[in-house]
């Protein structure tokens, strides 16, 4: 709608400090940063994570079924879940949290570049990946 992209420009304007013209796609993130919910930081998916480890090994698919999607994408399985939870804390609270952070920001930027195309091009996106993937099953 035209008040959406009016308060997307205005947004910007008033936040870009370098005096150009923007383009449109720093009017499509201002868009989005208005119009969708707070995104989920690293610490604070990382925080799900460790607190799901805690009942990892009794526990692992019910604690994943209860992380945020791109939590779960990022996390891979429930199974990653249980092995992580019998891991040494040490190896856990740097490698792992490592790992995770950056496979996170990538499932995130990937969430990001999905939601601002238009509706028809996500479509064909969604039926090119599910034909896709019915491939690989029948591979």
């Amino acid at each position: 709608p035209y008040e959406t992209i009016d308060g997307a420009v205005m947004g910007f304007i008033a936040n870009d400090k370098k005096g150009f013209a923007p383009v449109p796609g720093q009017i499509m993130d201002m868009v989005l940063k208005i119009t969708q919910e707070p995104e989920l930081t690293e610490m604070d998916a990382w925080s799900m994570v460790s607190k799901a480890l805690r009942n990892g090994i009794y526990g692992a698919e019910e604690e994943f079924d209860k992380l945020p999607e791109v939590v779960q994408q990022a996390v891979g399985s429930p199974s990653m879940i249980r092995n992580w939870a019998q891991m040494e804390c040490d190896a856990v609270e740097s490698v792992i949290q490592s790992n995770f952070m950056r496979s996170f920001r990538a499932k995130k930027k990937a969430q990001r570049e999905m939601a601002a195309l238009p509706a028809d091009v996500k479509e064909t996106f969604e039926q090119i990946s599910g034909a896709f993937d019915m491939k690989q099953i029948a591979g």
